[in-house]
């Protein structure tokens, strides 16, 4: 989880003005990009906090109700998940729900996700420990589906690049997963939407052995070895169907 404090702010800054690790949209901004800003320190204590803006500049009200109950629910869903209380993992279209009847609707993974992505950006918590809680949860079935999945794992990626230094193993752990998750095919699936996938995830894998070697050492460490494994073996199928053709 990536949590915040008074003496880390970095790489989760832009500049000196926000905190992405604890960042709201501003839904009011008037430029073309919405602008965000960082949620101030203690904001669960209270109703209405302050913020300004990075794009406009301006200073804006932010209620916090919505969001406080929100993060209440999340934060005891990725705890239940710590201690293994969660359940078995899902299907695609069923997503692992809070066993808890008097909880709130939005006590779900799949609801409570949209319910904090439309205040938090991407990379705060606890929205980004939910979309990494997401991923391990899905078991795409068809190709659809897999691309919605790589749709998810570039905004978690792109996001844990915002909040964690280069070398630490989350990049890489999510990366490897990404990179290997393409890999999977259906029956009737389109030899060219294959094979631009295979080429995508040799692309990750590649980039994921790198970031183990930051992460944990030369040779990448346990992780290392297993991407380079299935990069090689993916590299070897690529080039026999390149030649087979």
């Amino acid at each position: 989880m990536c949590t915040r404090d008074n003496e880390i702010r970095s790489p989760g800054y832009e500049g000196s003005e926000v905190d992405l690790r604890a960042a709201v949209w501003h839904r009011d901004c008037k430029r073309k990009v919405k602008g965000r800003g960082s949620l101030p320190i203690g904001w669960e204590s209270k109703d209405s906090v302050r913020i300004r803006c990075s794009k406009c500049k301006e200073w804006f009200d932010f209620d916090t109700k919505d969001l406080r109950i929100n993060y209440q629910l999340a934060t005891s869903l990725l705890e239940a998940d710590a201690k293994g209380q969660d359940g078995t993992s899902c299907s695609f279209s069923l997503y692992m729900v809070v066993d808890e009847p008097d909880l709130a609707p939005n006590s779900s993974l799949f609801q409570l996700i949209p319910a904090l992505h439309a205040i938090l950006v991407p990379s705060s918590f606890p929205l980004l420990s939910l979309l990494r809680l997401q991923l391990l949860r899905v078991r795409p079935s068809t190709s659809d589906e897999l691309a919605h999945l790589d749709r998810l794992y570039a905004i978690v990626a792109s996001a844990s690049t915002l909040v964690y230094p280069a070398n630490h193993p989350v990049l890489a752990i999510v990366h490897a997963e990404w990179g290997q998750i393409l890999t999977q095919t259906f029956q009737g699936e389109a030899q060219d939407m294959v094979s631009g996938r295979m080429v995508k995830s040799v692309e990750l894998l590649r980039k994921a052995y790198d970031l183990c070697q930051m992460a944990f050492g030369k040779g990448g460490g346990i992780e290392g070895m297993k991407v380079a494994e299935v990069l090689r073996g993916l590299e070897t199928e690529i080039h026999m169907a390149r030649s087979a053709r």
